[in-house]
């Protein structure tokens, strides 16, 4: 909800409230991506290289021999010859397959060796799924080559003229998995953040505090009695003699926060008050609920009879009730104003009832004290 908090603010804000968002979607992401597995390309690798047939001077070439190779034109010849002898002569692919470890079949069926026109080149291809094979491939044909297996290709007939350049293309080097889990946490948390911004709910003092310049105090995750007494402390210091301090509230469900609340800075104000200093003397002050601040009604009243007031925004308050509350008060002239964040009315509601059930069970019961006075109930606007 806060515009104006930095990048990581908004990330961890967006991974703590909308976890089990980005949860859900990286596991839903990783098990697309697992499913789509059979239809995504395998990758493959292919090597390409080139050998050259050479131009040999012969001092007295047999006529009859189809291996001379005295003029480039013999050359030309010769590389388309040896193109077939490639891919077809049993004793290059078996010794090929004895150092790859491929099979004969699997040799011919991936590799394709063509000349190149009007050039003494052969160019060789050879595709795998493995990028170590498709290299491999080459140095065993070169190994084959230059150690003259084959009658068909002397030695020296047929050289490298350029190793073996690899590319790669169509599949993923990794996982599909592991694909998936990386897009899901990225989607996840770009779903997280759209929804921490679209959220115009007050979650914290921080969204709080880039509403108002008032005093905002946070005790949306403590409402021991230090937290009241810090509240307390401040509500009387906004002016500089308070006697009465307004304690109001945006809706009735925040109502009960209210009068709760005026009894816990009452019981704060004169703890304060005995256990300060004759230079820093702590007023006594009247600590009233008047329910929810309205126009022209008692809290509306209240405030403006008072000499400071408490504005009740429990967390989860909508951005607009209580953006209306804060103009309410500014309309009216009221600058001696703290404001609180409590927790949510559920929250409240089991936090004081825990509180309270503690307190009468170490309490003595009231039978055996008559001279103690039983809290009177109160509704939602804070009345007894």
């Amino acid at each position: 909800m806060n515009q104006s908090a930095s990048p990581s603010t908004h990330v961890w804000s967006a991974l703590r409230r909308f976890w089990w968002v980005v949860l859900g979607i990286t596991v839903l992401t990783a098990a697309a991506a697992s499913a789509s597995a059979p239809f995504v390309p395998t990758p493959q690798s292919t090597a390409e290289g080139r050998f050259l047939v050479p131009v040999r001077v012969v001092e007295r070439p047999d006529p009859a021999s189809p291996l001379r190779t005295t003029t480039p034109n013999d050359a030309q010849l010769l590389a388309r010859t040896y193109a077939v002898i490639l891919q077809t002569d049993p004793s290059i692919l078996d010794s090929v397959s004895l150092q790859t470890g491929a099979s004969r079949d699997e040799l011919a069926a991936s590799m394709s060796v063509e000349a190149v026109e009007s050039t003494a080149v052969v160019e060789v291809s050879f595709t795998a799924a493995d990028e170590a094979l498709a290299r491999a491939y080459f140095t065993s044909l070169n190994t084959a080559l230059t150690s003259g297996v084959t009658p068909n290709i002397p030695v020296g007939n047929l050289i490298l003229l350029q190793d073996a350049q690899v590319s790669s293309e169509g599949g993923l080097n990794v996982s599909n998995r592991a694909v998936g889990i990386v897009a899901g946490l990225l989607l996840g948390l770009a779903v997280a953040m759209l929804l921490e911004r679209l959220d115009s709910r007050i979650r914290s003092g921080v969204d709080l505090r880039s509403m108002t310049e008032l005093p905002v105090i946070d005790l949306s995750r403590s409402s021991n009695r230090v937290a009241g007494d810090v509240l307390a402390l401040r509500a009387l210091r906004l002016a500089p003699d308070v006697r009465e301090v307004a304690i109001v509230a945006t809706d009735r469900a925040s109502a009960r926060i209210a009068a709760d609340l005026a009894d816990i800075l009452h019981v704060a104000n004169q703890n304060l008050s005995r256990s300060a200093t004759d230079g820093d003397p702590i007023p006594h002050a009247t600590w009233t609920a008047h329910g929810v601040l309205g126009s022209g009604n008692e809290g509306e009243l209240g405030v403006q009879r008072s000499d400071a007031t408490v504005l009740v925004l429990p967390a989860g308050t909508p951005v607009r009730s209580a953006d209306r509350a804060l103009m309410r008060l500014r309309s009216l002239d009221i600058t001696s104003v703290a404001v609180a964040l409590t927790p949510a009315p559920r929250r409240w509601a089991r936090a004081r009832a825990a509180t309270l059930a503690a307190a009468a069970s170490a309490a003595p019961a009231a039978d055996d004290h008559p001279e103690v006075e039983r809290p009177k109930a109160r509704d939602l606007a804070g009345r007894p």
